[in-house]
């Protein structure tokens, strides 16, 4: 397999599977991001006001109430949610208890799961193997 050019009329050309192992790593990258992005990170609710919260919390309108560190996320009866910051001096359990919502604490000690460890590293491992076979070509054709 040879391309017209070159010294003596002919070049030797890549073999045919190289761009298609180019296009499924350049694909299968997107991907990763994309899951990343859009799985891992999630989207997040914007963080509401305390006192929207507390109204919510007092009209019984909240379904479940899970507490993680200074943040406290509400699930409404409707299905939405509501983050909020929750301040030092606040506390806000004889509130939610008054509510009837159900309440979660949640670990605090492992907030970002492994996978999302994973997915981030993956793109890096995928361009230093894609490095590494570039150089090894390069080196090859130096070497004829």
């Amino acid at each position: 397999m040879y391309l017209s050019g070159g010294a003596h009329g002919r070049t030797p050309a890549g073999p045919r599977w190289l761009s298609s192992l180019l296009i499924a790593l350049g694909i299968f990258v997107v991907v990763v991001f994309l899951v990343d992005k859009l799985v891992v990170g999630g989207p997040s609710t914007p963080p509401a006001s305390l006192a929207n919260a507390i109204a919510q919390l007092d009209k019984h309108a909240a379904r479940r109430v899970t507490i993680p560190a200074s943040t406290m996320v509400i699930e409404l009866n409707d299905g939405s949610k509501m983050t909020v910051a929750i301040p030092n001096d606040r506390d806000l359990g004889p509130i939610v208890r008054r509510s009837g919502a159900d309440l979660a604490l949640a670990n605090t000690a492992s907030e970002t799961p492994l996978p999302a460890y994973v997915f981030q590293f993956v793109p890096f491992v995928i361009m230093a193997v894609l490095l590494m076979f570039i150089l090894r070509i390069v080196s090859r054709r130096q070497l004829r």
